[in-house]
């Protein structure tokens, strides 16, 4: 079972205990943690489109200073190129 949406862990505990089935938790900022919705039951956990919006999030940061401040510390942190090559 699939429930996006539920953050309180009063129903999702609720559903895990009423369904006879794993439920899939849509989790993001204001989620419990994996170990929180584990012990509620929870058989899975997934972010969705989370990660691709905070990533374009990200990039708009970066221009955003590339086009006031011409700097590029937004991209420090990245990945080495021969570390994705691997």
């Amino acid at each position: 079972m699939f429930a996006p949406g539920l953050r309180d862990s009063e129903p999702i505990g609720r559903l895990v205990r009423d369904l006879n089935c794993p439920l899939n938790i849509l989790a993001g900022p204001g989620s419990q943690t994996i170990s929180e919705l584990e012990k509620l039951g929870v058989a899975r956990v997934s972010l969705g489109s989370g990660v691709m919006r905070a990533s374009l999030g990200l990039a708009r940061r970066i221009t955003e200073e590339l086009k006031s401040s011409g700097t590029y510390h937004g991209i420090e942190g990245a990945i080495p190129h021969s570390e994705l090559n691997r």
